[in-house]
Formats: C-alpha cells, structure tokens, sequence
C-alpha cells in the first residue's frame, strides 16, 4: 500500500517578503515611536511643568486628553505622564507582537518545508548529488527573507527574529527520522548533503560570530545520521564508551529513536530501555556485562524477527 502522506502545505504560509517588510517597517516604526513618546514622558517628569501638547492624543480608557483635562493645573503633568506611559506600552506591545509573528512565521517555513523529509524516499540505488528539492526552496526563502528583514529591524530585532532557526532545524532534521521508512547509504548521503546545505545557508544569512556553533550543531545531525551504519550492538558499545568519556552528543530520545529504526519490529525490548535509561543517568557506572547482555538480546529479536517473515514466506 502507498505510504499516507503528512503534508502541511505551503499556501498557508507567508512567503511574499513584502508582507514580511510591511509587518518589519511597522514593528519598527512602532519602535521609534515608543522612543520618542518615552523621552517626552522623562522631559516632563524631569521639569516638573505641563507637557506640549499633541493634537488628539487622547487615551479613550481613560478619558484623558492632553489638550483638555477637568484635573487641577498641578495635577494635570502627573496624570498625562500615566497616559503617556500607557499609550506607550500598548505600543511596545504591539511592535514585539509584530516581531513575534515575524519570527513564529520563519519557524513555521522549516517545519511545514522539512516536514516532506517523511514523505520523500531514501532508499536510491545511486548517490544524489544535489539537495532535496524541498530543501533549497527552504533555503532560499530563508535568504530572501533575511536580505528583506535586514533592510527595516535593528541588529537586536534580527537577532530575535532569526537566530534561533539553526537550532530549530537541526532538530527537525533529526526528529525526522520517526517518519522515515527505510533508509540506505545513499539515503543517508541525501539526508548528510540537505544539512550541508542548510548549514551553508545559515552561515550566509547569521553572523560570523556564529559559525562554530552552526557547524557544531550540523556536524551532530551528520553524526546521528551515521549511527544508522552500525548495527544495534555496536551502536550500543560506541555509545557506553562515548558516555564514559562525556563526550556522547546524543540524547537518549535520540539514541530510542535510532535503536529503534534499526529493530526489524520498530520496537525496543523493555530491558534494553531499561539498560539506557540507566546508562544515561548521572550515576551509573558502565558495566560491559550489561552491554553485552543488551547486544545480546537485541540481536535475538532481531533473529526472532527474521525467522517468522521467513516463515511468512514459506
């Protein structure tokens, strides 16, 4: 039967960047404002006198009008400081919310864009040389935006806005493997040259002072991806020993997942659970008796395994 298909599509997204440059220039429009609207409310508290007046600034909550108020002339300053200090945190608020969406929308491109990572084959009889398809649409939409964006928000908007998504990607990318079927080694070539590639992007579009980070949290992808080579019990020793020595980049999720890509059944066996669960706490001394004895076991499911669809067959 065809595999079901999980697509989130694209036509919900925003991907003309000149909406995007119209919700940045309003962010910081809104930005300035405040500044300006901040520095006339410390004037007045600084004088101590009635501020200049702005035709039809009024605060409708309150009531309140700076051209006209029923307070007495020595109040008048105080109570049109807490106007001004209201409109200017709905303001705020309003440029961040702008900012917010900015940066949920490019969060939501690599999930809906990399989400075709469980709808793609990756058993190939020879070795792509190019991305995905899905990939350099992502990629590139990601630069467009960033060339977009630069242009109206401030180094710190941008930062907020796009420095997370390496993270983001390096995580979808490895939670990807959940949704795969089959994988071979020129499926996993396909999967190693998509992170290349997204690791190339973002060192384009994020500062320089960024890059060891970048290649170390790509590197881990292509790392993880390489663990699909070894069989369930060389994963297993590899992994006591990389624990042993602090220097194992994996989670134990992660490590669930692959173990559990590699079993015939899709299942762990509640023991080797166990055994992991103890040997990524804190506490626990390795013991190669116990990695022995999980090796063991999950090479007898697999045994199992392959003895009954032999005898399906049959």
């Amino acid at each position: 039967e065809p595999k079901p298909t999980n697509q989130l599509s694209t036509r919900l997204l925003i991907l003309d960047v000149s909406s995007l440059a119209l919700l940045a220039n309003f962010s910081d429009s809104l930005r300035w404002l405040v500044a300006e609207i901040d520095a006339m409310g410390r004037g007045n508290a600084s004088t101590g006198q009635r501020p200049k007046t702005i035709p039809g600034f009024i605060n409708t909550r309150a009531g309140v009008s700076t051209s006209h108020t029923s307070t007495s002339t020595s109040q008048a300053p105080q109570v049109v400081n807490v106007v001004i200090r209201r409109q200017a945190k709905l303001l705020r608020s309003l440029s961040e919310t702008c900012l917010v969406q900015l940066r949920e929308e490019l969060r939501l491109w690599c999930f809906t864009f990399l989400n075709e990572m469980t709808n793609t084959s990756y058993v190939h009889e020879v070795e792509f040389r190019e991305p995905d398809t899905f990939v350099v649409e992502l990629g590139t939409h990601l630069s467009r935006a960033y060339e977009t964006l630069v242009c109206y928000l401030p180094s710190d908007a941008l930062s907020y806005v796009f420095d997370s998504l390496p993270s983001l990607v390096t995580t979808l990318l490895v939670q990807s493997l959940e949704g795969i079927d089959a994988i071979n080694n020129h499926g996993i070539s396909k999967v190693k040259r998509d992170t290349y590639y997204l690791s190339q992007t973002f060192h384009q579009i994020l500062e320089t002072s960024r890059a060891d980070a970048i290649d170390s949290s790509f590197d881990r992808v292509r790392k993880f991806y390489d663990l699909l080579n070894l069989t369930a019990p060389d994963l297993l020793s590899t992994l006591a020993s990389s624990i042993a020595e602090r220097s194992n980049p994996f989670s134990l999720d992660e490590v669930i997942s692959v173990l559990t890509f590699l079993s015939p059944n899709k299942m762990l066996p509640p023991v080797t659970r166990n055994y992991l669960h103890n040997l990524f706490s804190e506490t626990y001394l390795v013991n190669s008796g116990d990695i022995e004895g999980s090796a063991d076991l999950l090479e007898e499911n697999a045994e199992r395994e392959r003895s009954i669809i032999d005898e399906r067959r049959s």
